[in-house]
């Protein structure tokens, strides 16, 4: 009889128990799927146009770079257009002698061969009357009778000795059957005595690798098109695939949408399979820079990791939840059990009267219960809405760094373009400045990452030493002695260049004459250490000026030795790091104690960065 009972008891239960899990299914399962869809849904929108966005930033850049390498040739061909020899030269009569012909040629091949010597300019052609002894020369020089009937000719006529850029397309050249695929800055060359006398069609050809190696330079994630020039008739200008130069890429609709506007981003395609066209016009040639970037491409690589975090989460908190239910749902089954029983037991022996003030509260366990699946769908709402929140702010921070990335090819195009202009005028002390501003940039950058090689930290060293002896001619000597067997030695970024800089600033400076030595010396110690000197022959310090300078203070000064002296203690542990000695008038040493290998960084995460 009491088996049965039991067995009752149980059927009881396992009745309550399929109930509750469906509740909890309802409840906690469903809700918290529809939030992660739509989390990722959301996250996904966002991380598009966000991407998007940055791409067509990137592309912004590619033109301005495009655009100042073709006004660059454009400004070659002014250099001959108005060149008085030249012109003088291309308008001698016909019917001159033969000499006189043969210097004609000689002269304007000198004019042409300066220009032709650009790296920019594959081969400078004119085309002349074909009365020019010259004009069957077929390398520099052509007649003018050859090309009369092509259509870009018309077109260039029409422009009264404007420029036009013809569209790649593979050039024959004499001696060269394979011939090179380029583009052209064409445009007339007329009389300037009779306006209405054309004296022949300049041509500048341009390697199209030239525009090639700049849509190079943006990774557009591994797309299975990059980025490519289409001309005003859709026909590829650039483009990996030499074989589709000259022919149409974009669907006439495609390509319909991205004539109406200056910039832009388009969509083509429905769900994970469509595409962005993201593009930028090229003013100069009336070009288009297109980026075709598969969506799957955008989300495939971003919100792998977070769809995977999601789940796993999700799973994680679901069965925990769900332990939790059933265990709760346990308890308060066994205390009901256990209420019940007492209650009959109290019945059976001594009469119902004696319940009064022993029945349980109203609602009892089961009040409790549902209360904690109410708390605990609160719990996983405000859960959910913390990890969006974070997961969006960490999609931002990559967002901007990955505009971050295109920074540098902006900042050294630009210092190229400056570092050219000083060359043109004659500024050699200009130029020299130039050239150690951008190496020391491309050194302190380096990619983003904080932590070098001995070897480049010296490098970036050495390119600050050429600044501060291009600024102060005569003023320094720099010597270094590394052995080479500390020079893969692992050290924090930008170590070196503040002790040097106060070196510069608070020693060598302040001396009578302004003139002296600056060393950096290494030496391998045990325990997995090695250690640099930092020497100076300055005026040296009072024990006052070296506790001001190693402060953490930054109205004294010491701030950049202390924020190196911290960096080192948490790249290599709180026995490393920098020590001062300075004697007055003598001189400074800054002796720098570091570890040749590191352990591993954690992250806040526990894991060991890359």
């Amino acid at each position: 009889m009491n088996g049965l009972q039991a067995l009752k008891r149980t059927g009881a239960i396992v009745r309550i128990s399929r109930k509750i899990a469906a509740a909890y299914v309802l409840l906690v399962f469903l809700p918290t799927c529809l939030l992660t869809y739509l989390y990722y849904e959301r996250t996904s929108g966002l991380l598009e146009k966000e991407v998007t966005n940055s791409m067509l930033q990137a592309i912004r850049q590619v033109e301005i770079n495009i655009s100042y390498r073709l006004s660059k040739i454009g400004e070659l061909s002014d250099i001959l257009i108005m060149n008085q020899d030249f012109l003088q030269n291309l308008a001698g009569s016909p019917h001159e002698t033969v000499l006189r012909q043969l210097q004609e040629q000689k002269k304007l091949s000198q004019l042409i061969n300066s220009i032709q010597s650009n790296d920019e300019i594959y081969r400078v052609r004119l085309f002349v009357n074909d009365t020019k002894m010259y004009a069957s020369e077929h390398v520099n020089f052509f007649s003018l009778e050859e090309i009369e009937g092509e259509s870009w000719y018309r077109e260039v006529a029409a422009k009264q000795g404007g420029i036009v850029w013809l569209p790649t397309r593979r050039q024959h050249y004499l001696g060269d059957d394979e011939g090179k695929y380029v583009l052209s800055c064409a445009r007339i060359v007329k009389d300037p005595d009779n306006f209405h006398h054309i004296l022949g069609v300049l041509v500048l050809d341009v390697p199209e690798n030239l525009l090639h190696g700049i849509l190079n330079q943006v990774d557009f994630f591994h797309s299975s098109r990059s980025a490519f020039i289409l001309d005003d008739g859709g026909r590829a200008v650039s483009y990996d695939d030499k074989g589709m130069i000259g022919k149409p890429l974009l669907p006439a609709g495609e390509l319909g949408r991205i004539r109406t506007s200056k910039e832009g981003v388009e969509r083509t395609g429905d769900g994970r399979g469509g595409v962005y066209d993201i593009y930028e016009s090229i003013p100069a040639a009336n070009w288009k820079i297109v980026a075709e970037i598969p969506r799957k491409a955008i989300t495939k690589g971003n919100l792998t990791s977070t769809s995977t975090t999601a789940l796993i989460l999700v799973t994680g908190g679901l069965l925990l939840f769900l332990f939790a239910a059933f265990a709760i749902f346990a308890t308060v089954t066994e205390s009901m059990v256990r209420r019940v029983r007492q209650i009959a037991s109290m019945v059976k022996e001594e009469g119902i009267e004696l319940l009064e003030g022993q029945v349980p509260l109203q609602g009892g366990a089961f009040l409790r219960l549902e209360k904690s699946v109410q708390g605990m769908i609160d719990t996983m709402k405000h859960y959910m809405e913390e990890y969006y929140s974070s997961k969006a702010k960490e999609r931002e921070a990559e967002l901007r760094a990955l505009q971050a990335q295109i920074n540098p090819h902006f900042l050294y195009n630009t210092l190229e373009t400056i570092n050219w202009m000083a060359i043109r005028r004659g500024a050699g002390e200009i130029s020299s400045m130039l050239n150690a501003l951008a190496q020391y940039f491309r050194l302190s950058l380096s990619r983003g990452r904080d932590v070098l090689t001995l070897r480049d930290e010296l490098t970036l060293a050495q390119a600050y030493m050429n600044i501060q002896m291009n600024r102060f001619p005569g003023c320094f000597r720099f010597e270094v002695d590394v052995s080479d067997e500390l020079l893969p030695l692992k050290i924090p970024k930008i170590t070196l260049q503040p002790l040097i800089e106060n070196s510069i600033l608070h020693g060598i400076r302040e001396k009578d004459g302004k003139k002296g030595v600056i060393r950096i010396t290494g030496e391998l110690l045990a325990d997995r250490k090695y250690m640099l000197c930092v020497e100076d022959d300055g005026i040296g310090m009072t024990a006052g000026q070296l506790d001001r300078l190693t402060g953490a203070d930054g109205a004294t000064g010491g701030y950049g030795l202390y924020n190196v002296n911290e960096r080192i203690r948490l790249f290599c542990g709180p026995d490393c790091g920098i020590t001062l000695h300075s004697v007055p008038g003598k001189g400074t040493r800054a002796v720098i104690v570091l570890c040749g290998d590191p352990p591993p960084q954690r992250t806040a995460g526990g894991r060991t960065p890359a």
